[in-house]
């Protein structure tokens, strides 16, 4: 009898503690995009229902979306993947990531842009969370970020945006003007350059939710005038005007991996690691 009590109490123990577990579950589809429909055999594939202009490869880790005419990248390890542009060092987690630019600005890129009109130019993704944001409820937000080996310029202007709709700007086909507007939950810090090439960087905080937010969308959402960039040999530059010569763009190219989204509440059990509790609840 006392046998089977202690096996009926081991179980309804593991029974809790997986029960907590799912209910603190990660928001993030996908995240860190391992779920694929395609392998990337080039760092951004032409779609051409887009006319050839806009290519992409994103469309193969869904439910990850372009929100804007940008190139946002999806890379992953395995066929004729470029080698230039994978990462020094290991991939964050598992054999996926994504890249966006963060900041492009230059002159004569293009025969016809002849007057530095490729300006604002960002990238995104953006995607569904796994289920609606509870209002008044706090929730932890983490995911790494590494500079990718064709950037030669870093940024910090960096955050994601949690929305009750999709946002996008397809305005302009040609990429002149892509930014979105909207002020992210998450930032990273102003004056922290995203550019360690040595390990990858963790961006992460918390926020408290109004209790719509559905989607997550992660880039830059600073115009050129408030984004400030810094070179490899650390030459500070604000992209105001054209201030590069051909084939020198202020771009800054960022590659993004393993994202986390918590709900923080003291009746669950979030299993992720020990920052997630000190962001949450204070505790060092």
């Amino acid at each position: 009898m006392q046998h089977n009590f202690r096996t009926i109490f081991v179980i309804l123990f593991i029974f809790t503690f997986i029960s907590n577990d799912i209910k603190s579950q990660n928001l993030i589809p996908n995240p860190s995009f391992e779920y694929h429909t395609a392998c990337p055999d080039l760092y951004s594939q032409n779609d051409s229902s887009y006319g050839g202009l806009n290519m992409k490869t994103l469309r193969f880790v869904p439910p990850w979306t372009q929100p804007t005419n940008g190139t946002s990248d999806f890379f992953y390890d395995c066929g004729n993947v470029d080698q230039f542009f994978l990462p020094r060092i290991p991939i964050q987690n598992g054999k996926g990531f994504t890249a966006i630019l963060l900041s492009y600005n230059a002159s004569n890129q293009y025969v016809f842009d002849t007057s530095c009109l490729i300006r604002n130019n960002r990238e995104y993704i953006q995607a569904p969370l796994l289920s609606t944001l509870k209002a008044n409820q706090k929730y932890y937000l983490s995911f790494w970020i590494h500079p990718a080996p064709v950037s030669d310029w870093f940024t910090d202007a960096i955050g994601a945006y949690f929305t009750p709709d999709a946002i996008s700007n397809f305005v302009d086909p040609f990429r002149y003007n892509t930014t979105l507007s909207g002020t992210p939950q998450i930032s990273n810090p102003i004056g922290r350059f995203i550019s360690d090439t040595t390990r990858w960087t963790k961006i992460e905080g918390t926020f408290t939710a109004t209790g719509n937010e559905k989607y997550i969308t992660i880039g830059n959402f600073k115009g050129d005038m408030e984004t400030t960039v810094t070179g490899r040999n650390g030459d500070n530059k604000s992209i105001i005007g054209c201030t590069r010569v051909i084939d020198t763009p202020l771009d800054a190219y960022v590659m993004i991996d393993n994202l986390n989204l918590l709900e923080c509440s003291s009746n669950k059990t979030i299993v992720l690691n020990t920052d997630t509790v000190k962001f949450c609840f204070g505790v060092t």
